[in-house]
């Protein structure tokens, strides 16, 4: 018994050495337990090898935790890239949409017909959209002036955007050119149309006159007359309205040959820009790259003021041509009504000829049944008397009578 109460007093005593020597291990055995390796070893842990046990589970457990808050920053990181690539996907979508209205938009505008109901002339939305454009190349001409370190490449993209600018306009110019080419030959071709028709109708009103001059010197009629100089007239009127357009095809010509001009002397200032933006090999001092924006400025103002004219002029051809078309058919609808009058009255006259031949006809076999009933002498006698001398003669027989 005294052995045992000494080796339990050796032993509370070894104890309270450890609690003395270690109390950040005893804290920890008599702290309420946080894992369920400690809820199982705790009770036990009381030597050294234990608690380092305890310690190196503590340790993967740390570790663990890491590697966990680790992969959650990382799925967090892929997510917000995951997020960034979407909105830079919808982005593109939404460029990629924008891009095809405004191509559906000039295609719309440019082909189709330009029916040329394109709006050549320079409307009010296109000069705020060229003061917006001229508004935006100050604001860069000043940002580049404010940056001289970034002279040379603002200077080369504001050449390559002007360049673009110019490529884009050259080829609506060349659609527009194309378009008004087609419809001067369509114009050419209703002009053509309209002179057979006219050369048709004097053919017919000559060749009506000549058969007026061989049968109708006897019995003329003066309402036919009324009609051959309305028909004429008409005609003139046709030769007059022909010529006129005639001369409204040389002017269209003389806008198209000016728009390929403009266009030719466009393709040079593209060409001039490409030789600068090849050329450009050392940054400009701000004076002379402002000189060089004011310079290109001015010239921009004076192509676009050439453009905006050129555009007016092919409008006022275009609103003529139209007129001209509807002042063609108009007279081709007037010729066709002539025609008919003519055709009805060439019909009446026919049948009036026909008519009088068998009138004709009936008076010489009733003067044949009259000589017959006569005596010979009487029927000379009456058949040799004029047509003045018939009339005196029956006035004589009815006052007899």
């Amino acid at each position: 018994m005294g052995a045992g109460r000494q080796k339990g007093g050796r032993r509370g005593g070894e104890e309270e050495k450890q609690k003395r020597q270690h109390p950040r291990k005893n804290r920890f055995l008599t702290s309420p337990l946080s894992s369920p390796w400690e809820r199982t070893a705790a009770p036990d842990l009381y030597t050294r090898p234990q608690l380092r046990v305890v310690k190196q589970w503590r340790l993967l457990y740390t570790r663990h935790l890491g590697c966990a808050v680790q992969q959650l920053r990382v799925v967090k990181q892929w997510r917000l890239l995951c997020a960034r690539h979407l909105g830079c996907a919808v982005q593109q979508l939404r460029v990629v949409k924008q891009w095809r209205l405004l191509y559906a938009r000039r295609c719309t505008r440019y082909s189709e017909s330009i029916p040329l109901s394109v709006p050549l002339c320079v409307g009010f939305q296109e000069i705020e959209r060229l003061s917006e454009q001229l508004e935006e190349k100050e604001r860069e001409a000043q940002q580049l002036l404010s940056q001289p370190g970034l002279e040379r490449e603002k200077e080369v993209a504001l050449l390559r955007r002007s360049v673009a600018e110019k490529e884009r306009a050259r080829a609506a110019s060349h659609v527009l050119c194309r378009s008004l080419a087609d419809e001067t030959h369509q114009l050419r071709r209703t002009l053509a149309a309209t002179a057979h028709m006219c050369q048709h109708l004097a053919k017919c009103l000559d060749e009506r006159q000549g058969g007026q001059g061989t049968a109708g010197e006897q019995s003329p009629e003066p309402k036919c007359t009324e009609g051959d100089a309305s028909v004429h007239a008409v005609v003139e009127k046709l030769r007059e309205e022909n010529r006129v357009l005639r001369q409204k095809v040389t002017h269209v010509e003389d806008l198209n040959a000016r728009w390929q001009r403009y266009d030719a002397s466009r393709d040079e200032y593209v060409r001039g820009l490409h030789a600068q933006l090849k050329g450009l090999q050392v940054p400009l001092e701000p004076e002379l790259m402002r000189k060089e924006v004011s310079r290109l400025n001015a010239q921009l103002e004076e192509k676009m003021d050439d453009c905006a004219e050129a555009r007016r002029e092919l409008a006022a051809a275009r609103s003529a041509r139209d007129a001209a078309l509807e002042r063609v058919q108009m007279l081709e609808q007037q010729i066709l009504a002539y025609k008919d009058d003519f055709t009805s009255e060439r019909a009446d006259r026919e049948r009036a000829q026909s008519r009088i031949h068998e009138l004709e006809e009936q008076v010489a076999s009733l003067q044949r049944q009259a000589s017959w009933r006569q005596p010979p002498s009487l029927y000379f006698i009456y058949s040799s008397l004029t047509s003045n001398q018939h009339e005196a003669l029956r006035g004589w027989v009815q006052a007899e009578q």
